[in-house]
C-alpha cells in the first residue's frame, strides 16, 4: 500500500512537470508611467524686500588685544584653542625656526671669521707703526746731535778768535804806550808777544777755516736727516691709512645681519601679553604667517562684548552703526536688538594671513540694545538689514533666468499656456527679488 502511494504521487508530479513545460508563456502586467510632477509656480505678490547677511557672533571679554608675529614664517606649533585661559609670558605659538637658527649660525661664523682677518691686520698694523715710529724718532735725534755738533764747534773757535782778537788789541795798545814812553825794552817784548799771539790767530782762523767746511758737512747731513724724518712721518700717516674699508664694512654688514636674525628668532614665538582668554584665532598649524598680520586675539576678563568675523562679502553689506537683530544661540530667548559697533577700515589689508580670508582683520563689534546677560564663549546669529524696499512686487530669485544677457520669466497664463516675458529686476533680498517691470500683482510665474 505503500507504495503504491508513493508511485501515485510521483505520477502525479511528472504529469504536472510536463503540462508546464508546454504551457505558453503568460504576459508581464504593464506598469504605467509615473506621472511627471508639474514644476512649482509662484504668484508675483506686492512686500517688503529687505537686503541684509548672516553671520555668527561670539561673546568675549571686551578689553582684548590682537597678537602678531613681528617676522615671517611658517606656524610650527599652536598651545591654545579659542577659549583657553592663559597667563601674562604664556607662549601661545611658535614659528618654525630651523632655517632661521641655521643661517644664524652661518653669519656668526662668517662674522667670526671677519673679525679674526681684521684682528691680524690690526696687530700687524701696529707692529709696522710702532716699527715706522722708531724709525722717526731715530731721524729726529740724528738731526738734532748733527745740529748740535755743528753749531758746538764753530761757537768755540768764534769765541776763541774774538778772544785773541782782543789779546792783539791789547798787546798793540802796549806797544803804542812803550814807545810813547820811550820805553824800548817794553815796546820789543810787547812785540814778541804780538807775534806769538798773531801765530795763534792764524791757527784759530785755520781752525775755524775747518770747522766752516765740517759745519757746511754738518748742515748738509742736517738736511739729509731732516729728509729722513719727513719720510718717516710720511710713512708712519700712510700706515695708519692701511686697514682696508672693505673689511671694517663686512664685519659691520655681518654684525647687523646677526643682529636682525637674532631679533627674527625673539620674534619668533607669540607670547600672551596678560592674563586673560584666548579669542579669535584665525591660523593653524603649518600656514604660512607675514610679519604684523593679525592672527589671534587675547581678551582680558571683566566687561564682555559681542564679537563677529563676517566674510569679506558680508563685510560690504555691513556700516557703522547699522542695526541689528540678535538671537543667541542654544538658549529659548526672544531675539535683542543692536548695532555694528565697530567695523574694520577698509583697505587694512596685509598679505599672506590674518584674521580672515584675504589677510583682512575682519572683525565686528555689535553693541545691544539695553544690559542684557551675556556669558564668555556664548554663541549668536546676526541679522543685518542694509537696504529695505516696502509694498513692491517680488518673486522668489529662481524663477527668473537668464539668457545671453536678457532676464526672463515663464508666465501661466489663464488658459494653461505658457509665455516668456521680459522682466527688470532690482533689489534682492534673501528669498526675495524685486520686480521693477514686466510683471503684475497676481500673475503667475513658473520656476525652471
Amino acid at each position: 500500500m505503500k507504495f503504491t502511494h508513493t508511485l501515485a504521487i510521483a505520477s502525479a508530479i511528472t504529469a504536472l512537470l510536463a503540462a508546464c513545460g508546454n504551457a505558453q508563456p503568460v504576459n508581464p502586467t504593464p506598469v504605467p508611467d509615473l506621472p511627471t510632477p508639474a514644476p512649482p509656480t509662484f504668484e508675483v505678490q506686492r512686500g517688503l524686500v529687505a537686503r541684509g547677511v548672516e553671520f555668527n557672533a561670539r561673546v568675549q571679554p571686551a578689553s582684548s588685544e590682537t597678537l602678531a608675529f613681528q617676522t615671517d614664517g611658517r606656524l610650527y606649533k599652536l598651545n591654545v584653542k579659542e577659549g583657553d585661559k592663559v597667563k601674562a609670558g604664556d607662549i601661545l605659538a611658535e614659528l618654525d625656526l630651523t632655517d632661521l637658527k641655521a643661517q644664524l649660525e652661518q653669519e656668526t661664523i662668517r662674522l667670526r671669521t671677519a673679525q679674526s682677518v681684521l684682528s691680524n691686520t690690526v696687530q700687524t698694523f701696529s707692529e709696522t707703526v710702532r716699527l715706522a715710529q722708531l724709525d722717526l724718532d731715530q731721524a729726529k735725534l740724528r738731526y738734532e746731535v748733527a745740529r748740535t755738533r755743528a753749531g758746538g764747534d764753530n761757537s768755540v773757535l768764534n769765541n776763541d778768535l774774538k778772544r785773541i782778537d782782543k789779546r792783539i788789541a791789547e798787546i798793540e795798545n802796549s806797544i803804542k804806550q812803550a814807545r810813547a814812553n820811550f820805553d824800548q825794552a817794553g815796546a820789543d817784548n810787547a812785540a814778541k808777544v804780538l807775534e806769538d799771539a798773531l801765530i795763534e790767530r792764524e791757527r784759530v782762523l785755520a781752525n775755524l777755516s775747518d770747522a766752516d767746511r765740517g759745519l757746511r758737512a754738518l748742515e748738509l747731513e742736517a738736511r739729509l736727516l731732516a729728509a729722513d724724518v719727513e719720510r718717516a712721518q710720511i710713512r708712519v700717516r700712510q700706515l695708519k691709512g692701511t686697514i682696508d674699508p672693505a673689511q671694517i664694512e663686512v664685519i659691520e654688514t655681518t654684525r647687523i645681519a646677526v643682529e636682525s636674525t637674532q631679533g627674527k628668532i625673539l620674534n619668533g614665538s607669540l607670547v600672551a601679553p596678560f592674563e586673560g582668554e584666548v579669542g579669535l584665532i584665525s591660523i593653524k598649524v603649518g600656514d604660512n604667517v607675514r610679519a604684523l598680520s593679525p592672527l589671534m586675539v587675547v581678551a582680558k576678563p571683566g566687561d564682555l562684548e559681542l564679537v563677529a568675523t563676517p566674510t569679506e562679502e558680508q563685510l560690504n553689506e555691513i556700516s557703522l552703526g547699522q542695526a541689528v537683530t540678535v538671537q543667541f544661540l542654544g538658549v529659548d530667548s526672544e531675539p535683542i536688538t543692536g548695532a555694528i559697533a565697530k567695523v574694520p577700515i577698509i583697505g587694512n589689508e596685509a598679505t599672506g594671513g590674518g584674521i580672515g580670508s584675504q589677510g583682512r582683520a575682519r572683525v565686528v563689534r555689535i553693541e545691544l540694545t539695553g544690559s542684557p546677560k551675556m556669558e564668555s564663549g556664548a554663541l549668536a546669529r546676526i541679522k543685518t538689514q542694509s537696504s529695505a524696499k516696502e509694498g513692491v512686487l517680488w518673486v522668489p530669485p529662481q524663477v527668473v533666468r537668464t539668457f545671453r544677457a536678457r532676464r526672463f520669466v515663464v508666465v501661466r497664463n489663464q488658459d494653461g499656456t505658457e509665455q516668456r516675458v521680459d522682466v527688470k529686476t532690482g533689489l534682492e533680498g534673501g528669498d526675495r527679488l524685486e520686480i521693477l517691470d514686466g510683471l503684475k500683482e497676481g500673475a503667475i510665474v513658473v520656476s525652471p
